[in-house]
């Protein structure tokens, strides 16, 4: 469900008001709280009370929204108000190494009444705002959190409140005719909302059990240490035995991978002799194959044509108007020339072309050249 923004500047007073505190529509006088021009106060019976921006330019380009407006609405409210009601806050403090958790009593609920309320500059993350109140001689820090998450320490070592924000939205959607009451509640008054970030009697409580801490960790390493060396004997030991293990190892190895090698050397000399009688076979083959193939252009020539149909199947030639071809069948072709200057560079270019190499993939047994078309 969006929700409307139910705040904005009152513009005579320069101050941020509720919709529901001023007079409907445009005689409201508010202007938006983000980019300053004017809105009209929406309080019919239906929607939830609102204030939207006049049509215009300016209204498209406002980039206000809930969470930036809330923030505001909770600056003027805190200002405007004189107590703030904290909560109870059990410190707990936990340790690594044994040291049970450990739950201290700070402070109780309280209701505080403070005289002042000043707004750093600078945020503290996205997502987050701080107030600083000025209690009688010292400040509280309040954080107003709309992360989802809890913030993690004090601001700037005062004492911390954080607030949740996130409960907000629900708060404007189930009293959208009058949220002010609620949200002045929410944020002033309980404390189930609430929680201490950082309070300066709990650093009693952490020095106590980071004492503690300190004791059972010195403790942890001497028995760490005696461990440790019991280990040290044991592993010189055990490395004294397993090195004379690996020497004879070693030496069995050492003669079982000179067997090897002599036998892996006999096996490559084998297989090279192999791949090179094989590798001349193929080149033989390719080249009576190109022999061939070029033997059948200067047959259809020796016919007394000045073309031929070249096979794209296996590369060999035919005269014209030849259906088929005569090696393999195939009907598919290719024009070339006859003339002498073709004829004179045709064994490099089928040599460029692979062309032996492709008719031996189609036709892999010896070729007897054909002389003339099949009856």
């Amino acid at each position: 469900m969006s929700v409307l923004i139910p705040f904005a500047l009152d513009h005579a007073s320069n101050e941020m008001v509720f919709v529901e505190d001023v007079p409907r529509g445009a005689a409201c006088g508010c202007v938006c709280y983000a980019c300053k021009t004017p809105v009209i106060a929406k309080k019919g019976n239906i929607k939830q009370h609102h204030f939207a921006h006049e049509k215009g330019k300016a209204a498209a380009l406002c980039e206000i929204n809930l969470q930036r407006s809330l923030f505001w609405m909770s600056r003027n409210l805190f200002t405007s108000h004189q107590t703030f009601v904290t909560p109870d806050y059990d410190y707990q403090f936990s340790c690594d190494l044994g040291c049970q958790t450990a739950t201290y009593p700070i402070t109780k609920s309280a209701k505080v009444n403070y005289q002042q309320v000043t707004i750093p500059r600078t945020k503290i993350t996205k997502g987050a705002d701080v107030i600083v109140l000025e209690v009688g001689d010292y400040q509280l820090a309040v954080i107003l959190n709309f992360l989802g998450h809890s913030y993690t320490h004090g601001y700037q070592g005062l004492p911390t409140v954080q607030i949740n924000m996130q409960p907000l939205i629900s708060i404007i959607n189930e009293h959208q005719q009058n949220p002010k009451s609620a949200i002045i509640n929410h944020l002033l008054v309980t404390t189930n909302n609430k929680k201490w970030l950082y309070h300066p009697r709990q650093k009693v409580f952490e020095d106590k059990c980071q004492a503690l801490h300190q004791a059972q960790q010195e403790q942890a390493l001497k028995i760490e240490k005696t461990r440790q060396q019991q280990q040290e004997t044991q592993r010189q030991q055990a490395q004294a035995a397993a090195l004379e293990r690996a020497q004879q190892r070693q030496l069995e190895m050492a003669a079982a991978l000179a067997v090897k090698r002599q036998q892996q050397a006999q096996y490559e000399q084998a297989e090279r002799q192999a791949q090179q009688a094989a590798i001349a076979t193929a080149a033989n083959k390719t080249k009576q194959r190109r022999a061939s193939i070029v033997a059948s252009v200067n047959a259809v020539k020796a016919l007394g044509h000045q073309e031929a149909w070249l096979c794209e199947r296996c590369k060999f030639a035919r005269p014209p108007n030849d259906d088929n071809c005569h090696y393999c069948g195939g009907q598919d072709y290719k024009v070339i020339s006859l003339s002498d200057a073709e004829l004179a560079l045709i064994d490099r270019k089928f040599y460029q072309w692979n062309y032996a190499e492709l008719s031996c993939e189609v036709l892999p047994n010896e070729v007897r050249l054909v002389s003339s078309k099949p009856s």
